[in-house]
């Protein structure tokens, strides 16, 4: 017999809660590291001033637009394909066509 589609979302729900109560001790882990390492430098150097990490949006791609493409992409490809290659065919998509090596690596990351 089929499952109807809602049984289907409930076990994938189950799914994402067992990731994420497996994935919250770890992140809360590194949180409390990270606040130690920043005590430390505090008690070393009180005058240094510690930046906010900070995402830089990429400048060749809106935001989503780079998975949306690299997964249309994959959908079109006959077989699986590098990193580098989806690279390539992404910036062909956006109009360039012989990119350089820093803008290859923004958009690989």
């Amino acid at each position: 017999m089929i499952d109807p589609p809602i049984t289907k979302l409930r076990r994938a729900r189950a799914r994402v809660h067992r990731v994420l109560d497996r994935l919250e001790p770890l992140i809360a882990g590194y949180r409390e590291k990270l606040a130690r390492l920043e005590a430390e430098i505090k008690a070393i150097a009180p005058e240094l001033d510690l930046p906010h990490r900070r995402r830089e949006p990429n400048p060749d791609f809106a935001r989503g637009e780079l998975p949306r493409i690299a997964m249309d992409i994959l959908r079109t490809a006959a077989g699986p394909m590098a990193v580098r290659d989806i690279a390539v065919k992404a910036l062909a998509r956006k109009g360039f066509t012989l990119p350089d090596r820093r803008t290859m690596k923004r958009t690989r990351l």
